[in-house]
């Protein structure tokens, strides 16, 4: 039970918040595969496309983030240092983490699109737009899904700063992580193909709608 009101009870919660993570050791003896082995495969097969495939009006960067059980470390430090180089409304971070699981019913690309009570918050809803319309044109099937919390992933210290951001999952993988199980035979080859189609089309169309964003004032553009 939680006594008090305003600010008070805030800063209790925070403080006894931090004296658990002061304590806090996963054990993690996980071999990785699901977490996160599965989306940095996505990465590189991406990366391994587009440095053939030169985009007209946007610049990719292909992130591999560390310490994301920390805090989101690795994110966090690399949004501190590089905030300055970004222009907010212009920029789109898709976070790849636990993709597939084949020994589950429910083993497809999903990606986190709502959060809160009330009212329900969008997350990034142009991005949202795009991977909808990507799966659809792919012939993919894709789930948006709402989680009451959020969830601390490394497109949290991008959320912070104002910038649109998107976490593709698979959720039915999480139990599995953070330990022994979570080893190879549980990826799904055929899911992170289907990662990889739907991430391309949403980048390949941004770039060629470009002009038509700018036009709308989706974007914040260089030009009118």
């Amino acid at each position: 039970m939680i006594l008090g009101s305003g600010i008070w009870t805030l800063t209790i919660i925070i403080s006894i918040s931090n004296i658990f993570l002061m304590f806090l050791n996963t054990h993690n003896n996980s071999p990785g595969a699901l977490d996160n082995a599965s989306g940095m495969a996505v990465v590189f097969e991406l990366s391994d496309y587009f440095k053939e495939k030169a985009l007209d009006n946007f610049n990719i960067w292909f992130c591999q983030f560390s310490a994301e059980e920390l805090g989101t470390m690795g994110s966090r430090v690399f949004v501190n240092n590089h905030e300055g180089e970004f222009i907010k409304g212009r920029i789109f971070q898709i976070n790849l983490d636990i993709i597939s699981c084949i020994c589950e019913s429910k083993n497809q690309v999903e990606y986190l699109k709502s959060y809160g009570v009330l009212p329900r918050k969008k997350i990034a809803p142009l991005l949202s737009k795009y991977l909808d319309s990507a799966a659809k044109e792919e012939d993919i099937s894709l789930k948006g899904f709402h989680l009451s919390t959020g969830a601390h992933t490394d497109s949290v210290p991008f959320h912070l700063r104002g910038f649109d951001s998107v976490d593709i999952v698979t959720r039915t993988g999480g139990k599995y992580t953070h330990n022994k199980v979570d080893t190879p035979d549980k990826v799904d080859p055929e899911i992170l193909r289907e990662a990889c189609l739907i991430i391309r089309r949403v980048i390949l169309s941004l770039d060629g709608d470009y002009d038509i964003l700018c036009k709308n004032k989706e974007l914040i553009c260089d030009r009118g």
